[in-house]
């Protein structure tokens, strides 16, 4: 001996494991190795639209005795597109299928999945409109918020996306508790100002804790530009530009085609000026459309069509709208498919 002493490497503490991969571990084995997570990241995407579906037939045309089921149904529904948001990474992971086209597909979904179950929610609580406009546009800004800040300072600082869908579960089935009583009841009406209250109130003390982060005035013009397209289609909604239905659409591709973006760009690490020209464009094409002409114009040959008899031209502006963003997000992933389709993740 030297007499010098010698030190043993102290082992790394296992990262503890998230609520959603102590859910989903024990399904993931079941899920076969010839499944492609981009494949399971589509069937989320598609249920939310199904939950969406669901929840709006709930707040009208669904029959009395029928709505407690759909509710229960849609808490069920939510409960599974939780675990399908976890299992595309996880199952990519233990399948050696990760890929820089996967890893954005994720959460590039996760911009419009994560508005449009807002959505679902505050319909199935019924929300009266005030409660309704804020709640639907918190989530999104928050989603925002996080990639602008991991946008400019490279890293990500996620929320417990898991946790708060576990809550929309149980929200969908207060909703069904409150079915019972008639309609406009007050167990139906604070059910929905305590869920609203408590939604809102913890998004915002979440967006604030990504607000002091923001350390150049830049981030705060990012926020203020996203949160203004949502003023913006709460403008629309309250004067009656846009239905409350397509409101509850509108926002989730406005955070589609933004926060979007930004998980895009975050990924190539390519700049992001932080908004959509061809979104401004048609919130004054809306807006002009209907002070215009504040009169329905009737569209005669859509009669005998099922759900388009007696759309007006002014409502088939905003889903103009919607489904040219849509197109328009389409056109980023071919515009970028090379450089995704030939960068592997490491």
């Amino acid at each position: 001996m030297n007499g010098a002493t010698t030190t043993q490497a102290v082992p790394a503490k296992p990262k503890p494991r998230d609520l959603g991969e102590i859910i989903c571990t024990p399904f993931l084995p079941y899920i076969p190795a010839w499944v492609h997570p981009n494949h399971i990241t589509l069937l989320n995407f598609l249920g939310s639209v199904l939950l969406y579906g669901l929840s709006l037939y709930t707040w009208k045309g669904c029959p009395a005795e029928w709505r407690v089921s759909v509710l229960v149904a849609c808490a069920v529904l939510n409960f599974l597109l939780m675990m399908l948001d976890c299992f595309d990474g996880m199952h990519a992971r233990a399948t050696n299928q990760c890929s820089k086209l996967g890893e954005m597909l994720d959460h590039w979904f996760d911009a419009f999945n994560t508005a449009l179950v807002t959505s679902s929610a505050t319909f199935a609580i019924r929300l009266q409109l005030p409660i309704l406009f804020a709640m639907n546009c918190m989530a999104p800004i928050l989603y925002c918020s996080e990639n602008i800040v991991h946008h400019y300072h490279g890293v990500f600082h996620a929320t417990s996306g898991v946790a708060a869908q576990i809550i929309t579960s149980i929200i969908f089935l207060t909703a069904a508790w409150a079915s019972q009583f008639d309609m406009g009841s007050d167990e139906q009406q604070y059910t929905g100002y305590f869920w609203g209250f408590v939604a809102i109130t913890v998004c915002i003390y979440l967006i604030g804790e990504f607000v002091v982060r923001f350390d150049r005035p830049v981030l705060f013009e990012k926020f203020l530009t996203f949160a203004g397209y949502c003023g913006a289609a709460v403008a629309l909604a309250y004067y009656g530009s846009v239905t409350i239905p397509q409101f509850g659409v509108l926002v989730p591709i406005i955070a589609w085609r933004i926060t979007g973006r930004y998980v895009m760009f975050n990924i190539m690490k390519q700049p992001f000026k932080g908004w959509d020209k061809g979104l401004l464009i048609w919130f004054i094409i809306i807006a002009v459309a209907n002070y215009c002409y504040p009169t329905p114009i009737a569209l005669p040959f859509l009669d005998g069509i099922p759900y388009l008899a007696n759309r007006s031209l002014q409502w088939f502006v905003p889903v103009l709208a919607m489904a040219d963003t849509v197109y328009a997000n389409l056109q980023d992933i071919r515009y970028n498919w090379a450089w995704f389709d030939n960068s592997k993740r490491k």
